[in-house]
Parts: structure tokens; C-alpha cells; sequence
């Protein structure tokens, strides 16, 4: 784990959400949410969120709307993937950060909408799965969806699930109710980018295998 030149962690939190469609290749994303949080000493703290639209290349249905509450006129205004992705990057910042997700199907879907639209993948780097830690410190032996885990660790859910912005709270909230500053399973890992998906493997230590579905969200 590296500091930043502040001697702290940047850890990124984030969540996104996508057009519900049959076929994967035309989920387009819709949502990105995100909280910024400066670890230092072991001490969590949060410093700032994002949350855009994102305007897909064709309009959402009504099952989309229904499941994420987001709404056809909301993407209407949104910019493009292109253009939403340059500010997050700029409001992500220069310093050494640390992506953290609910799994790791929302970087399959980042790689994605870099494929559309001719983007670079170089900064999804240093990727970290909350969902795998969670399974890792509690031992289940198959992934465990958001709204269990909430519930597990009586977390009171005071905004709607599905949600890019809400979720990532929630992710937060999770790692930040089990972290042990002496467990390694809460060492947060450094790698280098991806261009290409990846079957996740969860400590198999605990009986976990290769996952076929990597690319698909968890349980929710």
C-alpha cells in the first residue's frame, strides 16, 4: 500500500448503474456515484462525493427506471461517457488512489464503456473488492449481496438501493463497520490496470473458486 504525499490513503468508493437490457454488451452505464476517504491511522475519514448521469447512446426502458428510480429525462441532459469520465478523473486528483467496490463487475462495465468509445483503461488500477472482503472476514463461501450484508451488520438503510450514489455510502459504511486494523484481510491492494476481464477469485482458502459470473453484479 502506498501513502499519499500527505502520508494518508485515497480510497475512492464507487457504484454505478446501467441500462437493464438482456444482453450485457448493451447495458450502458447511466450513473456513476462516488465518495472520496482519506484513511489515515487506521481513521476513516470522508472529504467529498460525485454523482453524474451519464447519457447512453440509446434511451432507457421503464424496467430501468423502476429498479434505479432514475428517469429517461435525467440521462436526457447527462453528458456522454467521454466527457462524464474526464471530470470524475479530474475530481478524482493526481495523488495515489485506491478503487473500492461491491464487487468488481462495476470495473467490467467501466472497461466497457472505455471499449465504446475509445477510451484508455490505465486508470482502473488498484482495485479493491469490499464484497470479497466482506465474504473473507465473515467466511461465507458464496458472494453475499449489498442489502444482506447490510442487513448483517444492522447498517439502517435510509435511501433506495440501486442508487449509484446510496450504494456507495453503503459500501463504505460496510468496510468501514468490520475493518481491523490488524487483519490483513483489510490491506488494501495495488495492481496494475485492466483492459480485460477477469475471472475474480475469492480466497479459495475458505472454499471460494473461480466465479464464471465475475462480470455480473452480486446479489442483491
Amino acid at each position: 500500500m502506498k501513502m499519499t504525499g500527505g502520508g494518508f490513503m485515497l480510497l475512492v468508493f464507487h457504484d454505478l448503474e446501467t441500462k437493464k437490457v438482456k444482453n450485457r454488451k448493451e447495458a450502458e452505464l447511466i450513473q456513476i456515484g462516488a465518495l472520496k476517504v482519506k484513511l489515515e491511522n487506521h481513521i476513516f475519514t470522508p472529504l467529498d462525493t460525485y454523482m453524474s448521469y451519464v447519457r447512453p447512446t440509446t434511451p432507457i426502458n421503464l424496467e430501468t427506471t423502476n429498479f434505479t428510480g432514475i428517469t429517461a429525462e435525467q440521462v436526457r441532459d447527462a453528458e456522454r461517457f467521454p466527457d462524464v469520465q474526464r471530470e470524475f478523473l479530474k475530481w478524482i486528483g493526481e495523488e495515489t488512489y485506491y478503487l473500492c467496490s461491491w464487487s468488481l463487475s462495476d470495473r467490467d462495465i467501466f472497461i466497457d464503456e472505455c471499449r465504446r468509445y475509445g477510451l484508455g483503461t490505465d486508470w482502473l488500477r488498484n482495485y479493491n473488492d469490499i464484497q470479497q472482503m466482506f465474504g473473507r472476514k465473515f467466511g461465507h463461501n458464496r458472494r453475499i449481496g449489498l442489502a444482506r450484508a447490510l442487513d448483517d451488520l444492522k447498517i439502517v438503510q435510509s435511501d433506495h438501493l440501486h442508487d449509484a450514489l446510496a450504494d456507495t455510502h453503503y459500501t463504505f459504511e460496510i468496510l468501514k463497520s468490520m475493518y481491523e486494523q490488524d487483519n490483513a484481510i483489510f490491506s488494501f491492494s495495488e495492481n496494475k490496470h485492466y483492459d480485460t476481464y477477469q475471472t475474480e477469485v475469492v480466497h479459495e482458502d475458505k472454499g471460494f473458486a473461480n466465479n464464471p459470473f465475475a462480470s455480473l453484479k452480486g446479489m442483491f
